[in-house]
């Protein structure tokens, strides 16, 4: 769990360049979960933008959350920006509060 200064640092990190995901016409599929874990993996803080109209941005959000303890830190629209700590980053690389 956060605390309120750890996300409004995320917050500030978010609003540069950071990697971004999408999901597209083929939904919240395996593939994609598993792109979507592997780049929060690689880099922490990532943006998920949801392409698809048939899918609602805060039941994606619920789903990371609940199943993969992803820390939600703002939905907007069809954006999530979302953090996790990684096990595999070196120290040095890691998002550091």
């Amino acid at each position: 769990m956060l605390s309120a200064s750890q996300k409004k640092q995320l917050k500030r990190l978010a609003a540069g360049e950071i990697s971004t995901a999408q999901i597209g016409k083929d939904g919240f599929s395996e593939n994609t979960i598993k792109h979507i874990l592997n780049m929060i993996d690689q880099k922490e803080l990532i943006r998920i933008k949801i392409r698809n109209e048939e899918l609602n941005a805060k039941n994606v959000a619920n789903k990371l959350h609940d199943e993969h303890n992803f820390e939600i830190l703002r939905v907007i629209g069809g954006v999530i920006i979302a953090y996790k700590e990684s096990e595999s980053l070196p120290r040095e690389k890691r998002i550091r509060f």
